[in-house]
């Protein structure tokens, strides 16, 4: 990438006949940044990790920030413009609503190779409920967003994370988790939804034959017991609870996802910070 130094039309005045122009000075020096060294400066403009951002609306905003300014990166310079585009399509996707499901598609359809790149995306709303109430509330219900399809699940071949950030109640029927597990290389799943039931948390995580993390944050249900058979989710390696109400529920938990329990971790939440 070629810097844009302003020439400088100013000579030094140098009287003993050996004067050289400052603008000739400063064009002597190369002018291309080493391409490992730009690399490094664009994936540094990837968003954080979610537990990096906290909240939904903060993740997201990090992701909108980040998305603008690879943008920018990208139009900075032709040598700029794929690495840019690859970190944008691998971390910068949010799907909102069911118009964001059908433009991400058409793109794939028209550029299959940006499938390639795509990581990460998060599925998030402008809706953010605080409580459980919305089961009564059918105008806070989860919206429904078609991100399982199956034109997507087949093209995206490196996705290895979702992150499910919405706090509202879940969507999904069971027999949508099969849509869900076409996701083959999905090993990593953030969740902030509500369930009717435990259970049918539990059974989205078996659905997905690889995953290996799982990190729910104001992840709530109705019930508050649940009752499963030994050995249920022993692939997961990690299970991170990010709610401060989440350790009452520590008990079936345990039960639940026994396998990932050895590694889980419950560390303080920003609530807990400021109560302290």
């Amino acid at each position: 990438m070629t810097l844009g130094l302003a020439r400088i039309e100013r000579p030094w005045d140098d009287t003993s006949g050996g004067s050289v122009s400052l603008a000739t000075a400063i064009n002597s020096v190369p002018r291309t940044l080493p391409l490992d060294l730009c690399e490094a400066i664009i994936d540094r403009c990837a968003p954080p990790t979610w537990w990096e951002s906290w909240s939904e609306n903060q993740w997201s905003e990090s992701v909108v920030r980040s998305a603008r300014t690879l943008i920018a990166c990208a139009l900075t310079c032709h040598d700029w413009t794929a690495r840019s585009r690859f970190n944008y399509y691998s971390f910068c996707v949010i799907l909102r609503d069911a118009e964001d499901v059908d433009r991400f598609t058409d793109i794939i359809r028209r550029n299959p190779s940006i499938a390639d790149f795509v990581r990460i995306f998060t599925v998030a709303s402008s809706v953010w409920a605080d409580d459980t109430s919305s089961w009564s509330n059918p105008g806070r219900s989860g919206q429904y967003v078609p991100f399982a399809r199956t034109m997507l699940s087949r093209q995206l071949r490196n996705l290895h994370t979702v992150a499910y950030l919405r706090n509202l109640p879940w969507p999904f029927p069971t027999s949508c988790n099969l849509h869900i597990a076409q996701y083959r290389s999905l090993s990593t799943l953030y969740l902030c939804a509500q369930f009717r039931r435990p259970i049918d948390l539990c059974r989205l995580v078996w659905a997905l034959e690889k995953l290996q993390r799982l990190h729910l944050y104001r992840s709530r249900s109705a019930a508050s017991t649940l009752c499963l058979p030994s050995g249920a989710c022993h692939r997961l390696e990690y299970l991170g609870l990010f709610d401060v109400s989440v350790r009452m529920r520590i008990r079936y938990l345990s039960h639940s996802f026994r396998y990932a329990f050895a590694c889980v971790e419950v560390p303080d939440s920003p609530e807990e910070s400021q109560e302290s």
